[in-house]
């Protein structure tokens, strides 16, 4: 897998990654192991999974894959989110974790970004959980709460521009 750090505006630093075919085809076995999940669901969860593997590969990191967390890493439990975006990221777009995930045990998020033809993706920066929670800047939504690029959100969640995260490190 390709893979370069890139500045993605206002010197926010990136990782730019290129998965490979055999990334894709494990985050998609890994998001129909997901019972119950129904085809929109799955869409969803490759592009969340292709981040993971991702992430596992760039970082050495151990496949956890439990409710509470995705990846383990020097003990430390590691939730991976990601989300489709058609257009390079930038740091005053913003990164989400629903509400009925704030009871979760992990205590690190890291965020993501990729392609939806899953080409092109980038990991964006972490926050730990009580940082992230805690941020004066978080922003609250609910369902049906219209977001600044016209879409409809369909959960309650919590959104954090990207600019807030702890910057990621050269891999």
């Amino acid at each position: 897998m390709k893979h370069r750090m890139i500045d993605i505006g206002q010197g926010f630093p990136a990782v730019e990654f290129y998965p490979d075919a055999d990334q894709v085809e494990e985050a998609k076995v890994l998001a129909m192991s997901f019972k119950g999940t129904p085809l929109q669901g799955l869409r969803s969860k490759v592009t969340g999974m292709v981040v993971q593997v991702v992430a596992r590969d760039l970082y050495g990191a151990e496949d956890v894959n439990g409710y509470d967390y995705d990846l383990l890493k020097d003990g430390h439990k590691i939730d991976v989110k990601g989300k489709k975006i058609n257009v390079l990221p930038r740091p005053h777009y913003v990164v989400a974790v629903q509400e009925r995930q704030r009871e979760q045990e992990c205590e690190w998020y890291l965020f993501g970004m990729i392609n939806p033809d899953l080409k092109r993706g980038w990991l964006l920066g972490q926050a730990q959980k009580e940082f992230y929670w805690n941020h004066p800047k978080l922003v609250e939504r609910h369902p049906g709460d219209r977001l600044y690029n016209g879409h409809i959100t369909q959960m309650h969640c919590h959104e954090l521009a990207i600019k807030y995260l702890k910057q990621m490190r050269k891999v």
